[in-house]
């Protein structure tokens, strides 16, 4: 029988399950948006009954990370999106000024 619970209770000195109310505060969002999460399938929970249930830390560090990793390549993705278009717009501006000195040298041909 196992009579040492200190490795169940906690993993890294964090509990194993959160309740709702646990989850949104570490999340800083609602209960009723965790209450979402839960039902889109993003985090597992734990059942004991109708009105206990509780959520998996480790899914609940795991959404953190995968949000926090979609958020960087989305900022990556921007950022090379940004350097784009500043290429484009330097490139543009580059042969409107060889058009204008191209015209300035042919009007001083004509004069």
């Amino acid at each position: 029988m196992l009579t040492d619970h200190s490795d169940i209770d906690a993993l890294d000195g964090e509990p194993l399950l959160l309740t709702l109310s646990q989850a949104a505060a570490l999340l800083a969002v609602s209960i009723r948006t965790v209450q979402r999460l839960i039902k889109a399938g993003e985090l597992r929970t734990v059942s004991f009954g109708r009105r206990c249930t509780r959520v998996l830390y480790a899914d609940l560090a795991a959404l953190i990370e995968l949000k926090a990793g979609a958020r960087t390549q989305h900022g990556k993705r921007l950022r090379n999106l940004e350097r784009e278009r500043q290429r484009r717009e330097e490139a543009r501006l580059l042969r409107w000024g060889r058009a204008q000195q191209t015209r300035a040298m042919r009007f001083a041909a004509l004069a």
